[in-house]
């Protein structure tokens, strides 16, 4: 967690239980259409890709990429000033913003193909059969178990890197993933909450490097044993 306020002394990281487990009489069903749906999710993403239109928000991320990348830079392997931080952290939060809110219309796009495949139709249908998947809705939604009690939850599609520490891969075809809420909390979310996070890209490496994440965290490796 974050230093806390005024003190310079960094919190201690409260580790909370997972609150989701899979309530399907079939794991092996839903681990077979997640598997088949993240085969296909490159071929997807690129075909959802190819038939969208310039926008406002597409081509102001593009020029806020370039200014994050003229700012990364001016700081090379240096500390960065105060006025590089300002700059680099008001660049981040308008682009995640702005990402944020048209993953929203690629993530509705993806299920849309996805749903439609010959392939998952199939696997669909047996875990229906099974009581295990509910019907209609945009993302397939599969029995889970929550602390209030069991209903159906949406698969997700995910970032394997978060939307926060790189923005401008929000809709890149390597960086997405269908998950289920249980394994999203237990193998994503938990390890980049209590662990560290290792760099997979330039704009990532820098957002980590220089703390510039959403918890003001040192995600850096082998700082968080």
């Amino acid at each position: 967690t974050a230093a806390t306020a005024g003190t310079g002394v960094q919190a201690a990281t409260v580790i909370s239980p997972q609150t989701r487990a899979p309530a399907v009489s079939r794991p092996d069903l839903l681990a077979e259409y997640e598997r088949v749906a993240n085969s296909k999710m490159a071929a997807v993403v690129l075909d959802v890709l190819r038939g969208r239109r310039t926008t406002a928000t597409r081509t102001r991320l593009a020029q806020l990429r370039q200014r994050f990348d003229q700012l990364r830079q001016q700081v090379g392997n240096g500390p960065m000033s105060p006025a590089q931080r300002s700059a680099a952290t008001a660049v981040l939060r308008e682009a995640r913003d702005l990402a944020r809110a048209d993953f929203g219309n690629v993530r509705k796009a993806i299920w849309r193909r996805l749903r439609a495949d010959p392939d998952l139709l199939r696997i669909e249908r047996r875990l229906q059969a099974a009581g295990d998947a509910a019907q209609g809705g945009s993302a397939l939604r599969v029995s889970t178990r929550t602390a209030t009690g069991t209903r159906f939850e949406a698969l997700g599609v995910e970032h394997r890197t978060r939307l926060s520490d790189d923005p401008w891969r929000y809709d890149d075809p390597a960086n997405l993933i269908v998950t289920d809420a249980p394994q999203n909390e237990q193998y994503l979310e938990a390890l980049r909450r209590h662990g560290s996070i290792w760099p997979t890209g330039d704009v990532e490496d820098f957002v980590i490097r220089h703390r510039l994440n959403d918890q003001g965290v040192d995600f850096t490796p082998d700082t968080r044993q």
